[in-house]
């Protein structure tokens, strides 16, 4: 049980994790020359996004082990059995958030916490 949730948590950690750097390349790739024509503008982004998935794949291996790395020193941090692989990938899940909203809505951590929910 306990190497499925490692595994699981790696999986999760690892994807949002890829995706938040290809998007990142992606935006402030596109972005760096606004008056081009939108074909070319098109023809860079993929570009791009080929140029942001080849080195992922070929990190996939060491963007792995750091995560694992990340989740087994916050379990011997807990020191209980799936209590710190739990709250290491909780840690990594709310950095991963305030990256992401930055990213989408250029929202700091400090309007994220003081914004009300709904407004």
């Amino acid at each position: 049980m306990q190497k499925k949730i490692v595994k699981f948590s790696t999986f999760v950690i690892y994807v949002l994790t890829s995706a938040l750097v290809s998007r990142y390349v992606f935006k402030y790739g596109v972005e760096y020359a606004p008056n081009l024509h939108p074909m070319i503008k098109t023809w860079i982004g993929m570009a791009i996004i080929v140029v942001a998935f080849i080195p992922l794949s070929y990190f996939n291996k060491p963007i792995e082990k750091a995560t694992k790395k990340f989740l087994d020193h916050s379990q011997k941090v807990t020191e209980k059995k799936n209590g710190g692989i739990f709250w290491g990938m909780l840690v990594a899940l709310i950095i991963l958030f305030f990256l992401y909203a930055f990213l989408w809505y250029e929202l700091t951590p400090g309007q994220i916490l003081i914004e009300k929910i709904g407004d």
